[in-house]
């Protein structure tokens, strides 16, 4: 698997992760090397870092959370 699969792996795991936990997470992308979380609330419950990738969140308003 090439390091852009095991990325995109992570997001969708992290992604599915949260939601099915019931965390308020709308979205979810990747790019150079991090993997980016919308969300809808403060407590949506991301690390810093899953799978030895660095998580960004964003609010609904686009401004970077955490």
């Amino acid at each position: 698997m090439t390091d852009s699969h095991a990325l995109a792996a992570a997001g969708r795991a992290l992604f599915k992760e949260l939601t099915e936990a019931g965390r308020p997470v709308v979205g979810v992308g990747i790019g150079e090397g991090l993997i980016y979380l919308r969300v809808t609330a403060p407590d949506h419950g991301a690390p810093d870092n899953y799978n030895g990738y660095p998580v960004v969140v964003f609010g609904e308003d686009g401004a970077r959370r955490h």
